[in-house]
């Protein structure tokens, strides 16, 4: 069996029917909603968020219509699903054969991984044909950001173009020692410049006789290695350093765009209700944002949310049951206690 069939058990496994399929979908294509940042980190999955991003929902589907097939996994309800004996015994057995990439538990820099590499990409890119005194070229990405981004970072470094390549090449050398070969091959080979062409995902799998998914994480694996060295020394590589922004990016707490600008209004004082009323959101959106907010800074504040007795009932439901699944928790609360009150205390213990 395939490397696909085992990483679906691998999550599948994880996650035990408490969340449907498709949260797992949006997990691995990175989606930067409360719910998906937060199963991130109770069901210990937070290495796979943005791993497979290019995944289609259909070929999703289609993986777990195929597993289902071959009775590795059980429908407990819809779009809920658990290993079966069958699927377990698989699943033990594909462990031998393959495994997770250990470079994708590096997650501290997982918000800028996408715009670092397309911002790496783009700088090689341009540097090779200008080393070759080529001023025309099809860019490898269209986005208006990156590309102003690039004719930015030319300015900042003031040093010639043969400078900043010989030195940027001895940077991504020493920085990706830590990665395996194939790590390293398929971030490499993935790299456009003057006559050269970079691969895809896709080539690269078809190259190494690897699966998609399996070349995909070795990919993301090397990237966060790459970023863990960065980060770890900057001062070793000042040019990959700058591309990488480190410092701005470390400045704030990561929420989404929506949910800034709710946490503006909750610190001028404003109910939730009248919130969503200012910014024509349904009230489950804007709770939506709070439970984002208290996940990402420990700092914010509950209590006009959820009273303290509240708060330690909620707990010691939770701490008494095996699951994570909202409704049986709900259930085992009563009536007097809402699934916003449940999910901010999961937010705020990270359990």
């Amino acid at each position: 069996m395939s490397y696909h069939v085992f990483v679906v058990l691998h999550l599948i496994k994880k996650f035990q029917g408490d969340r449907s399929i498709y949260g797992i979908y949006h997990l691995l294509r990175g989606k930067k909603s409360s719910q998906t940042i937060q199963d991130s980190v109770l069901f210990s999955a937070q290495a796979f968020f943005n791993s497979l991003e290019n995944l289609s929902r259909e070929n999703w589907s289609h993986l777990i219509r195929s597993c289902c097939s071959k009775h590795l996994l059980q429908e407990i309800k819809k779009d809920h699903f658990t290993l079966t004996d069958k699927g377990s015994d698989t699943y033990l057995m594909l462990s031998k054969s393959y495994s997770i990439p250990a470079g994708l538990e590096l997650t501290d820099w997982i918000d800028i991984e996408t715009p670092f590499w397309k911002k790496l990409k783009m700088i090689i890119q341009s540097l090779s044909h200008m080393v070759h005194h080529k001023r025309y070229y099809y860019p490898v990405t269209r986005q208006d950001d990156i590309q102003q981004w690039t004719k930015n970072f030319y300015r900042y470094l003031k040093v010639n173009r043969y400078q900043i390549s010989k030195q940027l090449q001895k940077e991504i050398k020493t920085a990706l020692s830590t990665c395996s070969d194939l790590e390293s091959g398929i971030l490499v080979y993935q790299l456009s410049g003057f006559q050269v062409n970079g691969m895809t995902i896709e080539q690269l799998a078809m190259l190494t006789h690897s699966s998609l998914f399996e070349t995909s994480f070795l990919f993301k694996s090397s990237v966060r290695q790459l970023l863990n060295q960065i980060a770890s020394k900057p001062n070793k590589y000042p040019i990959l350093a700058k591309i990488a922004d480190l410092d701005r990016s470390a400045s704030a707490v990561s929420l989404t765009q929506s949910a800034r600008k709710t946490l503006k209004l909750i610190n001028r004082g404003l109910t939730l209700d009248q919130i969503a009323s200012i910014r024509r959101l349904t009230q489950n959106t804007i709770e939506d944002h709070v439970i984002e907010i208290a996940f990402q800074d420990p700092s914010f504040p509950i209590d006009s949310f959820i009273d303290e007795n509240s708060y330690q009932h909620i707990q010691r439901i939770i701490g008494s049951l095996t699951t994570k699944r909202l409704s049986v928790i709900k259930d085992a609360c009563g009536q007097d206690i809402s699934y916003f009150m449940i999910r901010l205390v999961l937010a705020k213990e990270r359990i």
